[in-house]
C-alpha cells in the first residue's frame, strides 16, 4: 500500500505539472523577494562595517580653536577607552580649472597603518613633498590626468603660504577614503562652500606645528559593528567623547562618526530600506501565500472523487490528508530554497549596486541570513500545507459514496445584472454566459480579483513610493522655500548693523531684497518630556515679509506667523502629536522655554519653529541679534550667482552663503538612492501580478474543463473557445485593477510613513497617469497569460463532455 501511496502521488505531480510548478514559482517569487529585500539593509550595514574596518576609519574627530600638539595627542591616548590617536592637518582651498572653481579638502596623507587609509585606484601614494594624490570620483568629473599641476588658491581672507610649503601640486595618484563614501560632503567656509574633493599631501607639505585635529579610535568590539549595533556605538562613544571634552584645556570640540557626512548618509540610506523592507516585501509575501493557499483549496476540492477511493480503500485520514501534504510541501519546500538563492543572491547586491553611484565603499557582503530564510520558508510552508490539511479534512467529512459523486454544480440564479433589463435585454448570448460565469462563483470571482488587485496596488505602491521621495524635495525648494540664497553671519548684528548691511548688498544689482534672521538650533518636545527632536529655531524680522521666502501654509491655505504661538513644521507635529492651539517646550540655550502652537505648516525636510520677533521677545525676555538671512535675486544662473556670492563674502561679518540651487542637488543626491531601488520593486510586484494571473487562469481552465470540453463539442472552435475564458479574466482584471487603486493608495500611505525618517516626510502623492500605468500593466500581463494559455484549448477532450458520475 506504501509503495501504491507514493506512486500515485508521484502520477499526481505529473498530471497536475503546471499546477505544481505555479506553486513552486508563486512561492519562490514571494521568498525571494521577501528574503532578499529584508536582507538587503544588513547587508549594507555589514558590508559598511568591513569597509570601515578595513581602512581603520576614525571613532572620533578633535578640533581645537587652538590647534593641538604632541602633548595633548598624548593625554588623549592615556583616556580610557582609547586605543589610539594620532594628530592631522588640514585645510580649504580652491582650484580653478577650465574656468570653474571648486573648493578641496587638502588632508596629510594617512601611512599605511594609521587612520583612515586611502585606496590607491590610479597611480601611486605621494612620495615627495610637491606630489599629490586627489579624489578619484573628483579627478574624472574634471577631466584631468596624472602628472598634471594642480594650483591652491585660499579660499577665504588667510594666504595659503601660513599653512603650506607649496601651493602648486603634481598629481600622482587618485583615491578613495573613509572619510569621502559619499559625494555629500560637509560645507566650508572656502570659495562657494560646496567641497567638490579632496587632496591629499605629504605631511611635511604642511608648515603649521599644530595639528589641526587629531583622529581617535575606541574599544575595536564596537567600531567593527559601529552600523550593524549602531545604538550601542553611539552610547559607547558618547561616554568617551564626553571624557575627551572634559580634558581639553582649550575649546576642544570632539565629532563622531555621525558628523561624518558620508557615514551617515550611508547609515541613513541603509535603515531606509530596512524599514521599506520590513512592510513592502510582508505584504508582496502575502500575495503570493494567499494565491498558493487558493491553488491547493481548489485542488483538493477537484480530487474530491479520488478522496473518496482512498476512503473506500481504506486508507486512513492520516494517510489520505498526508498525500496532499506532501504535494504542497514538497512544491513549497522547493519554491522556498529556489526563492532563497535567488533572493539572498540577486536582490542585495542588486539594491546595493543601485547606491553605486553615489557610495564609494568597495566592499559588498551577501551572506546568507539563516534567521530570514527560516521565517519565510516556514510562513510559506505553513500556508499551503494549512490550505491542503484542512480542505482535505473538510472534504473527509463526507462518506465515500458523496465523495465518489462529484460536487453538483451550484444552482443557477439570477445575477443583480439580470433584474436590469434595460441593460441584460442588450447583451448578446455570449456576454450573458460570461456574466452569469463570473458571478455564479463568486469564490473564484473574489480570489481573482484580491490577487490582481493586490498586485496592481503593489505596483501602485511602487510608483507612489517614487513620487512621494521625488515630490518631496521639489515641493520644498519649489513651494516652501522661496527664497533664492541663504547665508551666515560671523557675529549677531542689531537693528542698526542689519539696515547697514542690507545698504550695502543693495549695491550689487542682481540682489533683489535682504531679510535677516535670528536662527539657532533648538530642540522641541511635549510638556510630558517625551522624546525630543532637534529643530531650528528661526525668528524674522518681518513678519509681513517672511512669506516672501519661506511659505508658510497649510491644505493650501497660506497663513502668516502671529504673535500668539510659534508655527511648527508638519511632521514635527506629527512627532510630537501636537495641533494648532496645543502647548509644548523648546529647549533653547539650556533654557526649557513653554509655548503656544498656533499654526502648523506643510513642510518635508528638517524640523522648523518659526517665531515673531514679538512672541521672541515675550518668551526669553531678551532682543534679537540676527545672525542669519535669506535672499532673493533677480538672475539664478550659475555666474550671476556666484558674483553675488563673492559680493556678499566681501561684507563685513558675512561667514557663509548657499544658494538654494546647491542645497537641492545635495538633498536630491540624498534621496537618489532610495529612488533608483523603486524601479526594483515595480518590477518584481510586476512579476508577482503575472504569476498570479497565471495560476488563477490555470486554475479556472483546469476546474472547467468538462464544461469548456462540452462547448467545444457544440461546435465552437478554439479561438471562440478561448474568448469564453479570455472575457471573464480581461473583465475580472479590470474590476481587480480598478480595485487595487484603492488598495495601492492605502499600502502607499503605510509605506510612505515606514520609509520616513525622523527628519524628512515624504508626499503622499500619486498622480492619476500612474494609477492607469498600474492597470494597464496588469492587463498587459493578462494578455500575455492569455496567449500562453491558447494551446491548453487545443488539448480539451471533447469526450470529457460525455463522462457522467452515474
Amino acid at each position: 500500500m506504501k509503495k501504491a501511496f507514493f506512486v500515485n502521488l508521484w502520477r499526481d505531480i505529473k498530471k497536475s505539472l503546471s499546477r505544481y510548478l505555479s506553486i513552486v514559482v508563486i512561492i519562490m517569487v514571494g521568498v525571494a523577494f521577501y528574503v532578499g529585500v529584508r536582507a538587503t539593509s544588513p547587508d549594507m550595514q555589514m558590508s559598511g562595517d568591513s569597509y570601515f574596518a578595513n581602512h581603520n576609519l576614525m571613532d572620533l574627530k578633535v578640533i581645537s580653536s587652538q590647534g593641538l600638539t604632541e602633548s595633548d595627542i598624548a593625554k588623549i591616548r592615556k583616556q580610557q577607552g582609547v586605543t589610539a590617536a594620532e594628530g592631522s592637518y588640514s585645510l580649504d582651498a580652491v582650484i580653478e580649472h577650465e574656468q570653474r572653481q571648486s573648493v578641496l579638502n587638502i588632508h596629510s596623507l594617512p601611512g599605511d597603518n594609521g587612520m583612515n587609509t586611502i585606496a590607491i585606484v590610479q597611480g601611486r601614494r605621494a612620495e615627495a613633498a610637491r606630489e599629490a594624490v586627489v579624489e578619484d570620483r573628483f579627478f574624472e568629473e574634471y577631466g584631468l590626468k596624472l602628472g598634471d599641476i594642480i594650483s591652491l588658491q585660499p579660499g577665504n581672507d588667510r594666504p595659503l603660504e601660513d599653512s603650506l610649503a607649496h601651493i602648486s601640486f603634481e598629481i600622482v595618484g587618485t583615491a578613495e577614503s573613509p572619510l569621502y563614501v559619499s559625494d555629500q560632503r560637509q560645507s566650508s567656509g572656502a570659495g562657494n562652500g560646496i567641497v567638490r574633493g579632496f587632496v591629499y599631501v605629504l605631511p611635511e607639505a604642511f608648515t603649521s606645528e599644530a595639528y589641526t585635529e587629531a583622529y581617535v579610535r575606541t574599544d575595536s568590539t564596537f567600531s567593527r559593528n559601529s552600523l550593524l549595533a549602531h545604538d550601542g556605538y553611539v552610547r559607547y562613544t558618547e561616554s568617551v567623547k564626553e571624557e575627551l571634552q572634559k580634558l581639553g584645556e582649550a575649546n576642544w570640540y570632539v565629532l563622531g562618526r555621525t558628523e561624518n557626512a558620508g557615514y551617515e548618509t550611508y547609515r541613513q540610506d541603509s535603515e531606509r530600506i530596512d524599514k521599506i523592507g520590513k512592510a513592502f516585501p510582508l505584504i508582496f509575501f502575502l500575495v503570493a501565500a494567499l494565491v498558493s493557499l487558493t491553488t491547493m483549496t481548489r485542488m483538493v476540492q477537484e480530487k474530491r472523487i479520488e478522496l473518496g477511493i482512498f476512503k473506500a480503500l481504506g486508507y486512513s485520514r492520516t494517510a489520505i490528508v498526508a498525500h496532499y501534504l506532501i504535494y504542497s510541501l514538497s512544491a513549497s519546500a522547493i519554491g522556498s530554497v529556489i526563492g532563497m538563492l535567488i533572493g539572498f543572491r540577486l536582490f542585495p547586491p542588486l539594491l546595493m549596486d543601485a547606491y553605486n553611484a553615489r557610495y564609494t565603499i568597495a566592499d559588498k557582503l551577501s551572506p546568507f541570513h539563516g534567521d530570514l530564510a527560516l521565517t519565510a520558508s516556514t510562513l510559506a510552508v505553513l500556508f499551503t500545507a494549512a490550505a491542503a490539511a484542512a480542505a482535505t479534512l473538510g472534504e473527509l467529512r463526507e462518506v465515500p459514496a458523496s465523495l465518489m459523486r462529484p460536487k453538483p454544480p451550484k444552482s443557477g440564479r439570477r445575477i443583480l445584472l439580470e433584474r436590469s433589463a434595460f441593460i441584460w435585454k442588450r447583451l448578446n448570448f455570449s456576454n450573458k454566459v460570461t456574466a452569469r460565469n463570473m458571478f455564479r462563483y463568486k469564490q473564484r470571482l473574489f480570489m481573482t480579483v484580491v490577487g490582481i488587485a493586490a498586485c496592481t496596488g503593489l505596483i501602485t505602491t511602487g510608483f507612489g513610493l517614487k513620487e512621494g521621495i521625488i515630490g518631496a524635495t521639489e515641493a520644498q525648494f519649489s513651494s516652501v522655500y522661496l527664497f533664492d540664497m541663504q547665508g551666515t553671519l560671523a557675529g549677531g548684528v542689531d537693528e542698526a548693523g542689519k539696515n547697514g548691511m542690507k545698504e550695502q548688498a543693495a549695491k550689487d544689482s542682481n540682489v533683489k531684497s535682504i531679510l535677516f534672521a535670528y536662527s539657532r538650533n533648538a530642540s522641541a518636545q511635549a510638556e510630558d518630556h517625551s522624546e525630543a527632536q532637534d529643530a531650528y529655531v528661526v525668528v524674522p524680522e518681518n513678519t509681513g515679509e517672511f512669506n516672501r521666502f519661506v511659505k508658510l501654509s497649510m491644505n493650501g491655505k497660506e497663513f502668516e506667523l502671529d504673535e500668539e504661538g510659534v508655527v511648527i513644521t508638519r511632521k514635527l507635529s506629527r512627532l510630537l502629536d501636537k495641533q494648532a492651539g496645543d502647548r509644548m517646550e523648546i529647549v533653547l540655550d539650556n533654557k526649557v522655554i513653554p509655548v503656544s502652537i498656533s499654526g502648523v505648516t506643510e513642510h518635508y525636510i528638517q524640523h522648523y519653529i518659526y517665531i515673531s520677533p514679538a512672541y521672541f521677545r515675550e518668551l526669553t525676555g531678551s532682543g534679537i541679534s540676527y545672525n542669519y538671512f535669506y535672499g532673493l535675486l533677480h538672475d539664478t544662473s550659475e555666474a550671476a550667482e556666484n558674483a553675488a556670492r563673492n559680493a556678499l563674502k566681501s561684507m563685513s561679518g558675512v561667514n557663509f552663503v548657499e544658494f538654494k540651487s546647491d542645497a537641492q542637488i545635495n538633498y536630491d543626491k540624498g534621496v537618489e538612492g532610495i529612488n533608483s531601488v523603486v524601479p526594483v520593486l515595480i518590477l518584481s510586484a510586476g512579476v508577482l501580478a503575472f504569476v498570479v494571473i497565471y495560476n488563477l487562469t490555470n486554475i479556472n481552465i483546469a476546474e472547467r474543463r468538462r464544461e469548456l470540453a462540452t462547448i467545444k463539442l457544440l461546435g465552437f472552435y478554439n479561438h471562440e473557445l478561448a474568448a469564453y475564458i479570455y472575457r471573464e479574466n480581461i473583465i475580472l482584471t479590470v474590476i481587480g485593477g480598478l480595485a487595487g487603486i484603492p488598495a495601492g493608495m492605502l499600502l502607499n500611505k503605510v509605506v510612505i510613513a515606514t520609509a520616513e525618517t525622523n527628519a524628512i516626510m515624504f508626499m503622499e502623492k500619486i498622480s492619476p497617469v500612474y494609477f492607469l500605468i498600474s492597470v494597464m500593466l496588469a492587463l498587459l500581463f493578462s494578455a500575455i497569460v492569455n496567449a500562453a494559455m491558447y494551446k491548453r484549448f487545443d488539448k480539451i477532450d471533447m469526450i470529457e463532455s460525455l463522462k457522467s458520475a452515474e
